[in-house]
């Protein structure tokens, strides 16, 4: 199932933005997808969060983005067979 995160305004602008094959949409969006489960958080949630904390003047190591990412990285260290091919499956 390819994820309905395609179709979201905010994710549809960055794809137009960066102009990718549609392989390396595919994988983008599939670990965006991986990623917005892991968060809670949908696309616009994680910009608007960003965003308030760059406003408040929150340095990056005080930033929720960096938690998240460093978790995010462990989480995905922690499986036995991760690859790209693997993402939509996750």
């Amino acid at each position: 199932m390819f994820s309905q995160l395609k179709y979201d305004p905010i994710v549809a602008d960055w794809i137009d933005t960066i102009n990718p094959k549609k392989t390396t949409e595919h994988n983008y969006i599939s670990a965006l997808e991986i990623y917005t489960k892991y968060t809670g958080k949908s696309p616009e949630e994680l910009i608007t969060e960003a965003e308030k904390e760059i406003k408040a003047g929150l340095l990056p190591r005080e930033r929720t983005v960096k938690r998240d990412l460093f978790g995010f990285r462990r989480y995905l260290q922690g499986k036995k067979t991760l690859s790209f091919n693997s993402l939509p499956y996750l």
